[in-house]
């Protein structure tokens, strides 16, 4: 049987933030987390948003629909199948990568110079909703 190798290409985003004002026992003196955002491109440098990509917390959890990965520090369900949804730390991570994904899509429309321009290609794509405040 061939051996067979896959190369996929993506730019990604780093974006940090405060995580002080959360209690959480299980990310206890933790003042600090980030979310990851990996849009897929191909070799010539367009966006590749035809597929949809996995949501992970350090390890693939599930496919939630979106066409770009998210990489964060999310709890999650005991069998790693799901991202709790009520607690603080998590509202905190989802409006943060929400809010980034937006940012970096509204700017590469306005602008079709931006660092990241085929961006918008993902405007048509499925993107989750807009989670509700945390008070943060």
């Amino acid at each position: 049987m061939p051996d067979t190798v896959s190369r996929r290409r993506f730019k990604y985003v780093r974006h940090t933030y405060s995580t002080t004002n959360i209690k959480e026992d299980k990310r206890q003196d933790i003042e600090e987390a980030a979310i990851v955002l990996a849009f897929p491109i191909t070799d010539a440098g367009a966006a590749s948003a035809d597929v949809t990509q996995n949501l992970f917390a350090f390890l693939p959890v599930r496919n939630y629909g979106l066409r770009f990965l998210v990489q964060g520090d999310f709890l999650l369900s005991s069998g790693r199948e799901d991202v709790h949804k009520n607690p603080a730390w998590n509202k905190r991570g989802a409006r943060r990568g929400w809010e980034l994904s937006h940012s970096l899509l509204n700017l590469a429309e306005r602008d079709g110079r931006a660092s990241y321009p085929q961006f918008t290609a993902w405007r048509r794509a499925p993107i989750i909703a807009a989670p509700r405040a945390d008070r943060s």
